[in-house]
Protein backbone atom coordinates (compact mmCIF):
# COMPACT_ATOMS: atom_id res chain seq x y z
CA UNK A 1 0.00 0.00 0.00
CA UNK A 2 1.12 3.69 -0.48
CA UNK A 3 2.24 5.05 2.42
CA UNK A 4 -0.11 7.51 4.09
CA UNK A 5 -3.13 5.97 2.26
CA UNK A 6 -3.78 2.75 3.46
CA UNK A 7 -6.78 3.77 6.04
CA UNK A 8 -7.89 7.21 5.05
CA UNK A 9 -10.87 5.71 2.76
CA UNK A 10 -12.16 3.03 6.02
CA UNK A 11 -11.75 5.80 8.40
CA UNK A 12 -14.26 8.00 6.65
CA UNK A 13 -16.37 5.36 5.83
CA UNK A 14 -16.32 4.75 9.74
CA UNK A 15 -16.88 7.97 10.36
CA UNK A 16 -20.17 7.82 8.64
CA UNK A 17 -21.33 5.05 10.59
CA UNK A 18 -20.42 6.88 13.44
CA UNK A 19 -22.36 9.88 12.51
CA UNK A 20 -25.84 8.08 11.18
CA UNK A 21 -25.45 6.37 15.20
CA UNK A 22 -25.25 9.76 16.67
CA UNK A 23 -28.18 10.50 14.67
CA UNK A 24 -30.39 7.56 15.27
CA UNK A 25 -29.04 8.02 19.52
CA UNK A 26 -27.39 4.67 18.95
CA UNK A 27 -24.63 4.93 21.73
CA UNK A 28 -23.59 1.26 22.07
CA UNK A 29 -23.24 1.54 18.21
CA UNK A 30 -21.85 4.77 18.49
CA UNK A 31 -19.47 3.71 20.96
CA UNK A 32 -18.56 0.46 19.22
CA UNK A 33 -18.19 1.98 15.76
CA UNK A 34 -15.79 5.17 17.08
CA UNK A 35 -13.60 2.61 18.78
CA UNK A 36 -12.95 0.87 15.75
CA UNK A 37 -12.32 4.61 14.04
CA UNK A 38 -9.46 5.18 16.94
CA UNK A 39 -7.83 1.60 15.92
CA UNK A 40 -7.68 2.63 12.13
CA UNK A 41 -6.69 6.65 13.48
CA UNK A 42 -3.75 5.08 15.55
CA UNK A 43 -2.72 3.36 12.12
CA UNK A 44 -3.24 6.33 10.14
CA UNK A 45 -0.99 8.69 12.88
CA UNK A 46 1.82 6.27 12.27
CA UNK A 47 1.60 6.34 8.59
CA UNK A 48 0.39 9.79 7.46
CA UNK A 49 0.60 10.98 3.64
CA UNK A 50 4.16 12.38 2.28
CA UNK A 51 4.91 16.15 2.83
CA UNK A 52 5.21 16.82 -0.45
CA UNK A 53 1.28 17.08 -0.82
CA UNK A 54 0.23 20.51 0.62
CA UNK A 55 -2.36 20.09 2.98
CA UNK A 56 -3.27 16.88 2.70
CA UNK A 57 -0.53 15.58 5.58
CA UNK A 58 -1.66 18.11 8.48
CA UNK A 59 -5.10 17.64 7.70
CA UNK A 60 -5.45 13.93 8.04
CA UNK A 61 -2.90 14.47 11.58
CA UNK A 62 -6.32 17.00 12.39
CA UNK A 63 -8.67 14.32 11.49
CA UNK A 64 -7.13 11.55 12.89
CA UNK A 65 -6.19 13.61 16.32
CA UNK A 66 -10.44 14.52 16.07
CA UNK A 67 -11.17 11.01 16.42
CA UNK A 68 -9.29 9.88 19.31
CA UNK A 69 -10.48 13.11 20.96
CA UNK A 70 -14.09 11.76 19.89
CA UNK A 71 -13.94 8.59 21.67
CA UNK A 72 -12.69 9.94 24.73
CA UNK A 73 -14.96 12.81 24.83
CA UNK A 74 -18.15 9.77 24.35
CA UNK A 75 -16.17 7.50 27.12
CA UNK A 76 -16.91 9.85 29.43
CA UNK A 77 -20.54 9.34 29.06
CA UNK A 78 -23.87 9.98 27.56
CA UNK A 79 -23.58 13.62 28.42
CA UNK A 80 -20.52 14.46 26.23
CA UNK A 81 -22.14 12.75 22.83
CA UNK A 82 -22.76 15.93 21.26
CA UNK A 83 -18.92 16.85 22.09
CA UNK A 84 -17.84 13.70 20.48
CA UNK A 85 -20.47 14.33 17.79
CA UNK A 86 -19.15 17.85 17.09
CA UNK A 87 -15.62 16.63 16.81
CA UNK A 88 -16.74 13.66 14.36
CA UNK A 89 -18.14 16.27 12.31
CA UNK A 90 -14.91 17.98 12.47
CA UNK A 91 -12.78 15.22 11.67
CA UNK A 92 -15.16 14.34 8.39
CA UNK A 93 -14.12 17.79 7.27
CA UNK A 94 -10.42 17.70 7.84
CA UNK A 95 -10.33 14.28 6.22
CA UNK A 96 -12.40 15.64 3.15
CA UNK A 97 -10.06 18.91 3.19
CA UNK A 98 -7.01 16.40 2.73
CA UNK A 99 -8.72 14.46 0.08
CA UNK A 100 -8.95 17.77 -1.46
CA UNK A 101 -5.74 18.74 -1.28
CA UNK A 102 -4.49 15.03 -2.95
CA UNK A 103 -6.94 15.75 -5.82
CA UNK A 104 -5.37 19.33 -6.26
CA UNK A 105 -1.99 17.39 -6.14
CA UNK A 106 -2.61 14.90 -8.31
CA UNK A 107 -4.28 16.94 -10.98
CA UNK A 108 -0.72 18.53 -11.30
CA UNK A 109 0.98 15.30 -11.70
CA UNK A 110 -0.16 14.43 -15.33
Amino acid sequence: MTPGFSAIGIVGAMLGKVSNDSRSSNLAAMHKDLLSAVHQAHLELKNLPPGCIPGMTGNTKIAMDDIISAQRSLAHGSSEVHVATAKVSAARKALALGTRAYDKWLATQH
